[in-house]
């Protein structure tokens, strides 16, 4: 399976997270699954995500600019494991 991070989704449910949403809900989810990184404590698609398999990761706002990158490494890094420990 492989797992793609998606950076950024915001509580604004705007152009892109439809798009993102759209395409998650109408691919192979057996094959590909989504996680997203967003700032907010919660989105308008949070649930949607997680029934549909994803995860969403909260991160520091992008203000703080160091914080931000840490916690996107962070974050992304513990969804790597998480998709090597489904592959096994």
């Amino acid at each position: 399976m492989i797992r793609v991070l998606n950076v950024a989704i915001t509580d604004n449910l705007g152009g892109i997270e439809r798009y993102l949403l759209n395409v998650y809900e109408n691919i192979d989810r057996k094959t590909v699954q989504f996680d997203f990184i967003t700032e907010c404590d919660t989105t308008p698609i949070t649930d949607q995500i997680q029934n549909l398999g994803g995860e969403v990761f909260r991160v520091a706002s992008a203000k703080h600019v160091t914080q931000y990158i840490r916690d996107i490494r962070h974050e992304g890094q513990n969804a790597a494991r998480q998709s090597l420990r489904l592959r096994r």
